[in-house]
């Protein structure tokens, strides 16, 4: 369930870094600025392809776990 989570909220957040870097506003500002800018759009572009990987894997596990649950006999009381 912890994978599923952190897969939507990756995808999620990296999905708005991205839109933001996009719609805002080019500024002619300094060498160090323009520099962290692309590592947040790096860093958003990670968030964004990491997130429907973690989404995935959780839902396998969720998947697998149910049926491990189908397929244990049931205990008989002995009376």
């Amino acid at each position: 369930m912890r994978n599923i989570i952190f897969g939507v909220i990756g995808i999620l957040w990296g999905l708005a870094i991205i839109l933001y870097a996009l719609l805002s506003e080019s500024s002619s500002a300094g060498g160090a600025y323009q520099a962290g800018k692309i590592i947040g759009i790096l860093f958003g572009v990670l968030l964004f392809v990491a997130g429907p990987f973690y989404l995935i894997r959780g839902l396998k596990e969720l998947k697998d776990d149910k049926k491990e649950r189908r397929k244990k006999p049931r205990k008989r009381r002995r009376e």
